[in-house]
This record gives C-alpha cells, sequence and structure tokens, in this order.
C-alpha cells in the first residue's frame, strides 16, 4: 500500500548535490532562461532519475494532498524534472489527473483528464498532450497544479518557457484559484529573479531536495 512504497521511497532517497544561481541585477529574463535550460539538460539520466524519485517524496508532504480529488501534472521535455513516478503514485491513491493540452491557434491551454495508458499526441511544440476528445475540466475545479519550470526563487516568482500559457490560464481572479505548486531540480533555485505584472506567482515549490512554502516554512530532507 502507500505506507510501503513511501518507506521504500525514503529508503531510496539520495542527497543531489545543492546547488544555488546567483542573478545579476541586470541578467534578462531571455538569458537567464538559457542558462537555466543548459544546466538542466546537463543533468545525467542517473542524476534525472534520482530526483524524479526524490520528487515524490517532497511533494507527499504538502498539507493539501490528502483531501484534493484532482491534480494537473505535466510531460516533462527539455531537462525538466520528471513527475512520471509521482503521476503513478497519485493515480494509486486514486487522485485524478490532468494534463495541459495547448490550443497554439489562439494562444490558449485547458486541462483534460488522463488515464494511464491513454494515447497521447504532439502539439505545436512537439510536446505530449491529451487528445481533443479527451474530458476537459473547468480549471477552477483543479485542487493542485503543478508547474513545470525553468527557474523559482523563495518568494514564489516563477521562470517559464516564456510563452505565458500558464500566467494566462491562472491570472488573479475572484473567484476560487487551484493551489499552485512548481516542480523543478533544487538547481533550478535562483536567489531573486525578475518578475513582470502578469506572472502568477506560486503557493509552493517541490524540488528533489526540499517542499518549499511561499513565506513561509521549508521542508528539507
Amino acid at each position: 500500500g502507500f505506507k510501503v512504497w513511501l518507506s521504500a521511497a525514503s529508503q531510496a532517497f539520495i542527497p543531489l548535490p545543492k546547488r544555488r544561481l546567483f542573478v545579476p541585477s541586470q541578467i534578462s529574463k531571455p538569458t537567464l532562461r538559457r542558462q537555466l535550460r543548459s544546466y538542466r539538460r546537463s543533468l545525467s539520466l542517473a542524476h534525472q532519475r534520482q530526483a524524479a524519485l526524490n520528487l515524490c517524496r517532497f511533494f507527499c508532504r504538502l498539507p493539501a494532498l490528502k483531501r484534493a480529488k484532482s491534480v494537473a501534472l505535466y510531460i516533462s521535455s527539455d531537462g525538466e524534472i520528471n513527475p512520471a513516478p509521482l503521476m503513478h503514485l497519485l493515480q494509486h491513491l486514486g487522485k485524478e489527473i490532468y494534463l495541459p493540452r495547448l490550443n497554439c491557434d489562439v494562444s490558449s491551454m485547458d486541462f483534460a483528464r488522463y488515464k494511464s495508458g491513454d494515447k497521447l499526441i504532439k502539439n505545436c511544440f512537439g510536446l505530449l498532450q491529451p487528445l481533443p476528445k479527451a474530458k476537459r475540466i473547468n480549471l477552477r475545479q483543479l485542487d493542485l497544479v503543478a508547474l513545470p519550470l525553468v527557474g523559482f526563487d523563495l518568494e514564489g516568482n516563477r521562470l517559464g518557457m516564456g510563452g505565458g500559457f500558464y500566467d494566462r490560464a491562472f491570472k488573479p481572479s475572484h473567484r476560487k484559484s487551484p493551489l499552485l505548486i512548481g516542480l523543478a531540480h533544487q538547481g533550478q533555485h535562483c536567489d531573486e529573479l525578475p518578475a513582470d505584472p502578469w506572472d502568477v506567482p506560486l503557493n509552493w515549490m517541490a524540488t528533489d531536495q526540499a517542499l518549499i512554502r511561499v513565506g513561509g516554512v521549508h521542508s528539507f530532507a
């Protein structure tokens, strides 16, 4: 069961090298994005595999996870930390999994239900996503949304790939919003990120080394 899996995951936990990037005050987002993407692509396959397992350990410490019914994840690419083991675990716990689905013609994104074995297709960026016929969920009905990212800081700022899909989808409103959790390698941590007014901040960050609450307590290994 779940307790057995968690015990095995704890025994399998291996601390990975820590790294934090100092960000010069005048650096541009495109330059910083290139540096951080290069870093995560440089990680070995063994490092990536261990990071994906470690991520499960910390994500499962999220207080809101127990009551959550619907969780949005993503299919990793370009060196992003891989949430596939986490997806399998959450499915085992009975959570409904949703994946982002881009409409490149109008630069919009929705989320569609995903079950193990469902067919995925490539979008205009070459990223795998659910079929058009897959069941869509209203964004406000999602409980937790795990976002990929290029860089993050402890203030909840997230540097993405530059498309703005997540910022547009989850722009602040008076309606209920899901909890936003950035997933990353700990080495994508920056001391301070440049932020624009339209950037949507994260509530939590989960990495291979820690669970970090914005403005709150951090849980490390």
